[in-house]
């Protein structure tokens, strides 16, 4: 992995793929269905890859065997998913009946904001370390800077008819 943004074939590929099949299954009904049945055995899978994960991560020291080198990534990829599938579960449960102009233009913004805060993160990052602040602050300061960072962006691309297409919104500026 080098996250270049030319040559890194292997994560193209993946988070294509990924972004594929969230385009595909996200306005599938009979899916957030699925994740709202079973939103309790998912958490329950995600919270036991968790704790197979945790202690072997913490209390490797880094040097493991191959076999368990294979079972740590996997209880990490299982917790990230199962726990990604159990909050879409509780969401549909919780959420799917609260809409609303809050909801709605959350909803509108997730995109946008996805689509700029980790460019925000690094940079702000790379700015802050030259200051060499305590890691509490400088912690609050890059979540500060993220968070109002995104707003500025989603409301600045909201006002800008040739931007919102770039960014995913439909429609002209409300």
């Amino acid at each position: 992995d080098t996250h270049a943004l030319t040559d890194d074939y292997y994560l193209h590929a993946l988070y294509g793929f990924l972004f594929l099949l969230g385009a595909m299954v996200g306005r599938s009904d009979a899916v957030f269905e699925a994740t709202r049945r079973w939103r309790w055995l998912w958490l329950c899978v995600a919270v036991v890859a968790y704790a197979v994960f945790m202690p072997m991560s913490l209390w490797s020291g880094g040097e493991l065997p191959p076999w368990a080198l294979f079972v740590l990534r996997g209880a990490r990829e299982a917790q990230a998913w199962f726990a990604i599938l159990a909050l879409l579960g509780f969401a549909r449960q919780h959420l799917s009946a609260a809409d609303g102009p809050l909801r709605r233009t959350l909803t509108e913004a997730v995109f946008p904001f996805y689509i700029v805060h980790q460019t925000l993160i690094v940079v702000a990052a790379y700015h802050l370390a030259k200051f060499n602040l305590p890691i509490g602050l400088e912690f609050a300061l890059l979540i500060v800077i993220t968070v109002v960072g995104c707003v500025l962006t989603y409301l600045i691309v909201r006002a800008v008819p040739r931007l919102r297409p770039l960014f995913g919104l439909k429609g002209s500026a409300v």
